[in-house]
């Protein structure tokens, strides 16, 4: 390409996102309905040395490069939620059907030290446990990450027992679809989920990666139950920490992620996710100071609301060297802008394509979506009308 193609694109890819900005797409993407169970911020504690895993598998010695720059991938956001409910091997399945480049699991634990796919280690939303007469003593109040919550939590049930649960979609009027599915579907451990990826991997010939958050990770060490050396363990038992772009660890919490490379070095990729609450680490002199560790930055939509230019974060997270993720992603009008909905019910289908044209404008590298099927199907659509437009010369001949 020579000197005055380079500048073409360059003002071109400049006006496109000056007009996004003038109709307000930018900030209405951003402006979503969005709920996260977030570790607290308590780093004026001192939670102790990291808990190292010594017999993981050795780097294989290649790079951790930032994902592929140049490429939007889909992560299947819990599976895909929006048709069955979240966090299930149903869920995972449909969201691998669809064709992601990724799953992405949060994960809590057990009181025998395994990993449960969950939203929250508070059990009552997302199961039928309270409507289970043999775990009703289990019920009990506890001070979470700060604030004091009554429910029943994973902590306090083996793995087995809590196999004997059945899921429950969250939002019921948001989510119908998936709510009709509501005790048809039974729990998953973290260990489940990377056989079920790898199986299909291996019978599909894909090469789908995973995305791991640990939720209440400093709460859990105060129970002396470490995420981390779990996460670890799962990760080489299933061979996947030989693959540094397979798999994505990703915390809210610095201090997390420093203990998940303690115990996997640089086998994986690590993933700073920055909420609404922190979208002061979205400038160019905060993302100089992150650690170098760092591969990807993940920013919850509600974040780009915070900021004065969020139409500049991409380039400054690449001018930064980091790859960048956006969540949520849906079709759902409840979790679009204004300019994209359509119609006034929350669960109606609001302007997919218009949203994602913007965001692929914008820039982002990784799309962390709710509504992975959909998602895709449209980006593909997208795809293909550019593929299929002509060539300015054509069009003048």
């Amino acid at each position: 390409m020579d000197g005055a193609s380079e500048d073409q694109v360059w003002w071109v890819r400049r006006a496109v996102v000056a007009v996004l900005v003038v109709v307000g797409v930018v900030t209405a993407v951003f402006a979503v309905v969005a709920t996260r169970a977030e570790d607290a911020d308590d780093s004026a504690r001192d939670d102790g040395p990291a808990e190292v895993v010594t017999d993981f598998l050795p780097s294989s010695g290649v790079s951790n490069g930032p994902l592929r720059l140049g490429t939007v991938l889909v992560a299947g956001r819990h599976g895909d939620p929006v048709a069955k409910p979240e966090h299930t091997a149903e869920s995972y399945a449909d969201a691998l059907d669809a064709g992601v480049d990724y799953v992405e699991a949060q994960v809590v634990m057990t009181s025998d030290e395994q990993l449960l796919v969950r939203g929250d280690n508070e059990l009552s939303r997302s199961t039928d446990v309270a409507d289970r007469p043999e775990f009703a003593d289990r019920e009990t109040t506890k001070v979470v990450d700060g604030v004091e919550t009554t429910g029943w939590f994973s902590e306090d049930f083996t793995l087995d027992e809590l196999r004997t649960l059945r899921a429950t979609e969250p939002d019921p009027a948001l989510r119908p679809d998936s709510a009709a599915y509501d005790g048809d579907f039974g729990l998953i451990s973290f260990d489940d989920l990377l056989t079920q990826v790898n199986d299909f991997n291996l019978a599909q010939g894909t090469e789908v990666g995973v995305f791991v958050e640990p939720l209440r990770a400093s709460y859990f060490r105060g129970l002396r139950l470490a995420v981390e050396p779990a996460i670890a363990k799962s990760l080489r038992k299933a061979r996947l920490v030989n693959e540094p772009e397979r798999v994505t660890v990703e915390s809210a919490d610095l201090r997390v992620l420093a203990r998940l490379e303690a115990n996997l070095g640089d086998n994986v990729l690590s993933g700073l996710v920055v909420d609404g609450d922190s979208s002061r680490l979205l400038t160019a002199d905060a993302l100089a100071g992150l650690p170098d560790t760092i591969d990807v930055i993940i920013v919850e939509s509600e974040a780009f609301t915070k900021v004065d230019e969020p139409q500049r974060v991409p380039d400054l997270v690449h001018a930064a060297g980091f790859a960048i993720g956006v969540y949520p992603v849906s079709f759902e009008n409840a979790l679009l802008g204004e300019d994209f909905k359509v119609g006034t019910d929350p669960a109606g289908v609001g302007d997919l394509e218009k949203l994602l044209r913007g965001v692929r404008a914008i820039g982002f590298d990784v799309l962390l979506a709710e509504s992975p099927t959909e998602v895709i199907e449209t980006l593909d659509a997208l795809e293909q009308a550019d593929t299929d437009e002509p060539e300015p010369s054509d069009a003048a001949s």
